[in-house]
Order: C-alpha cells, then structure tokens, then sequence
C-alpha cells in the first residue's frame, strides 16, 4: 500500500463515488434508492476500484441505469446530466487506472486527454437530453429516432475514418 501513489487514490475514490453519486443526483426531484440499493452500489463501487479492469464496473453502472429507467420512467430529468457526469468520471477514472499498475506515476498530458474525452461524451449526454426535453409530451414517429440513431452511426464511422490513428493512448 505504500507505493500506491495520491494520483491512485484519488482515482479509486472517483471510481467508488461516481456511481454512488450517479445514484443519489435525482434525489432532490424525490427519487431515493433503497438503502439495499445503495449498499450494494457503494460495495461495487469498492470492488470496482479494487480491480478497475473487471467486469465489476459493467454490473455497478448497470444497476445504477436500471434504477433511473425503472424510478424515473420516461421522463429524461435535469438531473440525469449530473449522473452521466459522475459515471462518466468513474468510468474514465477506472480506465485510467486500468494503464497500470497502482505505482505508475501518470503523466498529466494522458489524464487531461481521458479527461477531455469524457468532458466529450458528456457533450453528447447533454445534445441527448437537449432533444429529449425539446420532445417531452410530443409524439414523434419511429423514423425520427432512426434517422438519428443512423446520423450517429455515420458521424463515428466518418470520425474513426478521417481521424488517423495514434500510437499513444
């Protein structure tokens, strides 16, 4: 445990707290998990620090997104943009840790490119939300969605064509 460095620890930490807080962002619009479902979100928080690489973080996550979808409905809350910020923090910190062993010193150029990364995936949780709540109440065709649905797939293949690859992470 000595030769894990402060960088580690505040990793684990965003790992063990992001889901947690993910958790608990939709309280103050009266949502509160269960305390079993917080306990074992806070105990896979900790498993998923412990071994970042695992498939821990998947089951954790995905207990978190299965209560917001069954406690919220088919609402898409303000608040949902705070919960995709602190699983995105999780998951970019668990990545993070995941490059090495807990000893490594990570370089500050590799931590603000995953940050970076993640700011831009929460971008995209933000556009989403955006066209969600301009089309609360309204019916829209199945077509809609699929034609966004197909803009999104192009727009990743289109960028993972034209942008050349890199040899560092």
């Amino acid at each position: 445990m000595r030769n894990v460095t402060v960088t580690a620890w505040v990793l684990r930490a965003l790992v063990v707290l992001g889901p947690v807080v993910a958790l608990l962002a939709d309280v103050p619009a009266g949502h509160t998990p269960s305390v079993a479902v917080l306990v074992v979100v806070a105990i896979g928080g900790v498993l998923f620090a412990a071994s970042p690489d695992s498939f821990v973080g998947v089951v954790v996550m995905g207990i978190v997104l299965l209560w917001w979808a069954l406690s919220v409905g088919e609402g898409v809350p303000v608040e949902s943009l705070a919960a995709a910020a602190a699983l995105l923090t999780s998951h970019v910190a668990a990545t993070l840790l995941g490059l090495g062993p807990s000893r490594v010193v990570l370089a500050p150029s590799l931590v603000t490119r995953w940050a970076g990364r993640g700011v831009l995936v929460w971008t995209a949780a933000l556009l989403v939300w955006l066209v969600a709540d301009a089309f609360s109440g309204r019916p829209t065709p199945t077509t809609f969605w699929l034609a966004g649905l197909a803009a999104a797939l192009v727009g990743a293949v289109t960028v993972a064509v034209v942008v050349p690859g890199r040899s560092d992470l």
